[in-house]
């Protein structure tokens, strides 16, 4: 599957090659070992060949936000690999920047973007499919600790590199994390969970919701989901009610050069609280 024709095309300021280093985790400070004190398969001696990125320079909610990305992202359909994909329809999904991620990024940075998509300075934050990071950087700009989780090594080595691009410090300002949202399980939950164009494909409502039961803190937490108002939206909202949560959406236009519809930006939290 290609990436829609509405997704945005980067300003090239001249692209180069790049090769992420190995990470083991090894001296970073981490408070409240958010993401559970580990981060699953980098300590793996995992190589890959460099590729060819681009810087994009944003501005969200009038605040600069760098983000490096793949050139060409649909080249990695060439890559799949066919085992994976016959088991789990696995595709190159993180290295897009999706027009729901901008707009969401946009909201949690934008102070007048109203009290219930406004984060808490210190709260902890999980982003389920963080793909190249922009979304968990935006809330550790707002001054959340952000767990940046996605199931391939590549895009949280991208999101990583990303998160400090934006001065952000790995250990103090996020960590990142192998994981499947969909078999999410933490040791601690967390204030906010943060997912942006999650509800792709219809089987993906209830892993969603069930992903946010599990992640979040019971009676308190919090999530923040963006979609570009998918088929499957009416069935998210409607499986969510039945779950006793509480459901408000309010639409976002998208950002300058993405085109496409207005994204609904979600605001889920537990049934009978509106704070």
């Amino acid at each position: 599957m290609h990436p829609p024709a509405d997704a945005p095309r980067p300003s090239p300021r001249g692209a180069l090659s790049i090769a992420f280093p190995l990470r083991t985790g090894k001296g970073s400070p981490s408070p409240g070992a958010a993401c559970g004190g580990r981060r699953d398969g980098y300590d793996r001696d995992v190589s890959r060949p460099p590729r060819p990125t681009v810087v994009h320079d944003l501005r969200l909610a009038g605040r600069p936000v760098r983000l490096r990305a793949v050139v060409e992202p649909e080249r990695l359909l060439d890559e799949i690999d066919p085992a994976e994909f016959a088991a789990d329809e696995r595709m190159p999904y993180w290295a897009t920047l999706w027009p729901s991620s901008l707009v969401l990024a946009r909201v949690l940075l934008d102070a007048d973007a109203g009290r219930p998509f406004r984060l808490r300075r210190g709260e902890r934050a999980i982003e389920l499919g963080t793909g190249l990071g922009l979304v968990g950087i935006a809330a550790a700009l707002a001054g959340a600790f952000v767990c940046l989780t996605d199931y391939v090594e590549e895009s949280l080595d991208h999101a990583a590199a990303n998160a400090r691009l934006n001065g952000l410090r790995e250990g103090f300002d996020f960590e990142t994390r192998l994981l499947d949202w969909r078999l999410a399980a933490v040791p601690e939950p967390f204030d906010v969970a943060l997912g942006s164009d999650l509800l792709y494909e219809a089987r993906n409502v209830e892993p969603v919701l069930s992903a946010l039961d599990r992640v979040l803190s019971p009676g308190t937490g919090r999530a923040l989901i963006a979609d570009p108002q998918r088929p499957a939206a009416p069935a998210f909202e409607a499986e969510a009610r039945r779950r006793g949560f509480a459901l408000d959406r309010q639409l976002f236009d998208p950002e300058a050069g993405a085109g496409g519809r207005a994204v609904a930006v979600y605001r889920i939290g537990p049934g009978g609280k509106d704070d």
